[in-house]
């Protein structure tokens, strides 16, 4: 048996939904006459499918049992759970009440107060003022009849105790209110009056005041006072078309250059910073490239950023690496990353979601497919924006509460609420810092991106191209075999085409997979017994000048010709 009060803090809000669902409809089926008059309620009530929209009201394509329960506030599923098998002269008539919720109301009252049952609101301070509080501790069963969906559950570490200052428990004082009993008659009364009767007896006031006082109280104490310790996060199965299966880990913090080993990397990388140790194998992890080469101080701020939780925003040319930049660290790091690429196709329900249609058993039902923002925010991940300064102006202003690091607010979804995970975090990269591109290389997709939007960011950093020693130092390692003067004629290429590049006598960028991808062509027709000179000239062909712009050809082969001369 299973406290409701654990179902509501411990789950979220559509499986706590799911196991509370699973216990109404062994008591009462969808489609009984109880059911049924609800529902008949609801189709002709003002509170559903609207003419304009308030926070009362719920939209619903098909008005049915299933849905009305789905648009409920998750306390209000969580007393019809309790309600339906806690049978009680209060009780007993808990369809009667929704009956009349939904009958009770006028169109033109409306927009004066908020009106159950769709908002937690309404319940905690109307319904539980007669109800009270004590149905939050009755005991259920969630295993009944129906397999429940595992629950997705990410425990985040409390605040960490200062050493050798143990937390100072809080029990407050009891108010202490003595209410004259000659008096308290004639004060109801006037509660009563001045209230519309939802609060009726003054005793009962003063109790749920001190309730919640300890309430507070205990749950401040239970942060302050539970020592830091590495979060946990649960496993999760893959249950909707929405949830991806994650194995469970936890996080060690470790010391950054501990964790990078970049070499002289001094006190720049001297602090300790989230690593991630999964159980099983994360699909969401990036893979680690061991040779990838850091530049230290991009390093540094981007791991400040996230230990932070700091937006950021990294510019650079087209193949330096930014990206991948990114993807490193979380490969480093073990964290999650999801990535999104933005382009002119780019759609905000891509983003966001959209209500999407599923064949089932009873027929087809709706359901909201969620995007990759809510999706990669519940979780501990890196979501990375490739490509960012080409969002469009409608993409960014259904981002703007993410960046602000608020609740994403799903109105497709009946407004349903996304809260984000402690350790989700926000990359975003970029050919410019945002304010358009002053270079003409990057116009046709670079869109000036707003002030506020850019004002969202907190670290902004640029990477440049490795110098050409570093580079072929890096093609070295990936590829041992390259000869060296096939690495000379590859590092001469590379240190000419470059400055070409940044003086603008060329629009057609190169990157370190293009260096890669020479020096296998030259060490395969080397091998073969080709000379090194045309081995280096069919590698600079293959792989850049017959991909190159019309108009940068001509230069790009004078480079070459003066390589391999």
């Amino acid at each position: 048996m299973t406290q409701i009060n654990d179902i509501l803090n411990n789950y979220n809000m559509r499986d706590a939904k799911n196991i509370f669902k699973t216990i109404i409809t062994s008591v009462e089926p969808f489609g009984s006459p109880a059911w049924e008059k609800v529902v008949m309620s609801a189709k002709t009530s003002a509170l559903v499918n609207p003419t304009t929209p308030h926070v009362s009201t719920r939209s619903m394509p098909n008005v049915s049992s299933s849905q009305i329960l789905d648009r409920m506030s998750k306390e209000m599923n969580g007393f019809i759970a309790y309600a339906i098998t806690h049978p009680s002269p209060d009780h007993s008539h808990i369809f009667s009440h929704l009956y009349g919720a939904f009958t009770s109301v006028k169109p033109d009252e409306i927009t004066d107060q908020t009106w159950y049952p769709f908002t937690d609101f309404y319940f905690r301070t109307k319904l539980e003022i007669l109800w009270g509080t004590e149905w939050r501790k009755g005991e259920i069963d969630p295993s009944m009849d129906k397999p429940v969906v595992t629950p997705t559950k990410v425990v985040s570490p409390p605040s960490p105790v200062s050493p050798g200052k143990p937390a100072t428990p809080t029990n407050p004082k009891s108010s202490k209110i003595n209410v004259d009993p000659a008096k308290a008659g004639m004060a109801n009364l006037l509660i009563k009056e001045a209230t519309g009767g939802s609060v009726t007896d003054l005793g009962k006031l003063i109790s749920d005041l001190d309730q919640a006082k300890q309430e507070v109280a205990d749950l401040k104490q239970k942060q302050t006072a539970t020592p830091a310790v590495p979060a946990v996060i649960t496993a999760t199965t893959s249950n909707s078309k929405n949830v991806e299966p994650i194995p469970s880990g936890k996080i060690v913090r470790k010391n950054a250059k501990q964790v990078f080993g970049v070499q002289g990397a001094t006190s720049m990388l001297d602090f300790d910073i989230n690593t991630w140790q999964w159980d099983a194998p994360n699909p969401f992890v990036p893979k680690l490239d061991i040779h990838h080469q850091f530049d230290v101080e991009a390093l540094s701020a981007t791991l400040f950023g996230l230990e932070s939780n700091q937006n950021i925003w990294i510019s650079g040319q087209t193949g330096t690496g930014k990206s991948t930049h990114a993807m490193q660290i979380a490969a480093r790091t073990g964290q999650m990353l999801r990535r999104v690429n933005f382009d002119s196709d780019m759609a905000r329900y891509d983003l966001i979601g959209k209500v999407d249609i599923q064949e089932g058993e009873n027929g087809s039902v709706t359901f909201f497919n969620e995007g990759i923002v809510p999706r990669t925010m519940q979780t501990p991940s890196i979501l990375l924006l490739d490509e960012a300064d080409a969002i469009r102006g409608d993409i960014n202003y259904a981002l703007q509460s993410v960046l602000e690091g608020k609740p994403l607010l799903l109105t497709e979804d009946a407004g349903r609420i996304v809260v984000p995970n402690e350790f989700f975090r926000i990359i975003a990269t970029a050919n410019t810092q945002g304010s358009g591109d002053s270079t003409g290389m990057y116009s046709a997709g670079v869109k000036v991106q707003s002030r506020a939007s850019i004002n969202r960011y907190s670290v902004f950093l640029d990477i440049d191209y490795l110098p050409p020693r570093k580079e072929l130092a890096l093609v070295k390692k990936h590829v041992p075999a390259l000869s060296k003067q096939g690495e000379a004629n590859l590092y001469e290429f590379v240190s000419q085409y470059r400055k070409a590049y940044k003086a603008n006598t060329i629009s057609t960028p190169i990157s370190p997979r293009n260096s890669i991808t020479m020096a296998k062509i030259i060490t395969f027709y080397e091998s073969i017994g080709t000379p090194v000179a045309k081995a280096t000239e069919m590698a600079m062909r293959m792989n850049v000048i017959m991909s190159a712009d019309e108009s940068d050809k001509d230069t790009i082969i004078g480079i070459a010709d003066k390589v391999v001369a």
